[in-house]
């Protein structure tokens, strides 16, 4: 909250945000009048229409006794059930504000539900066997005639297209190629906007490829279960998501079977050990994603420190650097460097610095590959590549 209140007060957003907090709290106000004025009216009609029913029923069958074409008892069992039927009204009218509470929460809840749930069709597993990481065909009934081969991380991208509106005839990716070997590491460079972060996602499986496809060890990823290609690759994002718990359990979300050592090694190579043992509380220390007593640096440390412990073998590093100060990029930069230790890396940078020891250097414009270098060094002797990425 006080981070959000720094960045309204950076640009003088003050009148605008009062602006639209007066807007939500006068629909609130007219929802809420709304909701009263329906309590005050139906509760009323409803008493209302069953005593003009009684009055009715006493006065035409006070008139039907009379003439002997009904009996009293009749008449008091019809009463007895029109108050029956008009009773439940009464009470649906005093609950009416609860009932409008109830269906603004469940718009909410249905909005989540809509979101359409992802299609996993793969039947390709992982099982560890002595130790060992292997690919697994679930179709198999003999565990070892269905192994396929082991889990190397090794990458191929073929002649990749990719669309996010999928009645455009505009790809977003053309013609993408990019082979990374098991321990290589692969760095994408260019404008915002080229499809650097959407071609990671497409590793993720986060979205379906329109044309080509991507292979981890030969198999094609839409055949390998999302659960176990995720469990291989773990990606570090530029903007760290903390949960409201402790440091200890922040870094565990890595590998939630890890016990307290396994979590102390992987802060430990990740640089961030002497930082969380000077907190107040040690690991037990309780953060959260607007906790402002830590910087954007140690932030990122813990989330390096959660991609150690999971030890996948394909790691993404999606501008991980970007949104830190030069003097904490060096600290981040050897965490990363352990991070990234035999692993297949794809790194997405702008800093140079931080794709200094790629195999592999690709240059992304308007979603097409323009230039692949083995080193970065003429990177820097380009006007055109200087504009997209900064020192």
């Amino acid at each position: 909250m006080v981070s959000g209140l720094r960045v309204v007060k950076l640009f003088n957003a003050q009148d605008i945000i009062i602006t639209k907090f007066n807007t939500y709290v006068d629909e609130l106000e007219n929802s809420n009048k709304k909701t009263i004025f329906y309590g005050i009216v139906s509760h009323p009609l409803t008493r209302s229409f069953s005593y003009i029913i009684s009055a009715m029923i006493a006065v035409i069958g006070g008139n039907l006794v009379l003439d002997n074409i009904m009996t009293l008892g009749t008449i008091v069992s019809i009463t007895q059930l029109v108050d029956s039927l008009t009773r439940p009204l009464m009470n649906m009218a005093s609950q009416i504000t609860t009932l409008t509470k109830a269906i603004a929460g469940a718009e909410r809840i249905f909005n989540i539900l809509d979101i359409e749930e992802e299609i996993d069709e793969g039947t390709i597993d992982i099982i560890t066997k002595d130790g060992q990481d292997y690919w697994y065909d679930t179709t198999k009934t003999d565990t070892n005639n269905g192994i396929i081969t082991k889990v190397e991380a090794s990458v191929i991208i073929e002649d990749l297209y990719f669309k996010y509106d999928k009645s455009s005839e505009n790809y977003i990716l053309k013609n993408i190629s990019v082979h990374a070997t098991k321990g290589e590491q692969i760095a994408f460079v260019g404008a915002t906007g080229a499809g650097k972060t959407t071609i990671t996602n497409l590793i993720n499986r986060f979205y379906e490829i329109d044309k080509g496809r991507i292979t981890i060890d030969g198999i094609d990823i839409k055949d390998i279960k999302k659960n176990a290609l995720r469990r291989t690759i773990t990606t570090v994002l530029q903007d760290t998501v903390l949960f409201s718990t402790t440091i200890l359990e922040n870094i565990r979300y890595g590998r939630l079977d890890a016990t307290d050592e396994e979590v102390y090694e992987a802060a430990k190579i990740a640089n961030v050990d002497k930082i969380i043992e000077n907190l107040p509380e040690g690991y037990n220390t309780k953060i959260s994603a607007t906790d402002v007593s830590l910087s954007q640096g140690q932030i990122q440390l813990i989330s390096i420190a959660r991609a150690v412990l999971a030890n996948s073998k394909i790691i993404i590093l999606d501008e991980a650097t970007s949104s830190i100060d030069t003097r904490t990029e060096q600290l981040v930069q050897n965490a990363m460097d352990n991070l990234m230790t035999d692993k297949t890396t794809f790194v997405i940078a702008h800093r140079l610095s931080t794709i200094r020891n790629s195999k592999a250097i690709i240059l992304l414009d308007n979603g097409k590959i323009i230039e692949r270098r083995r080193t970065w060094l003429p990177f820097i002797i380009k006007r055109t590549i200087l504009q997209t990425i900064y020192w």
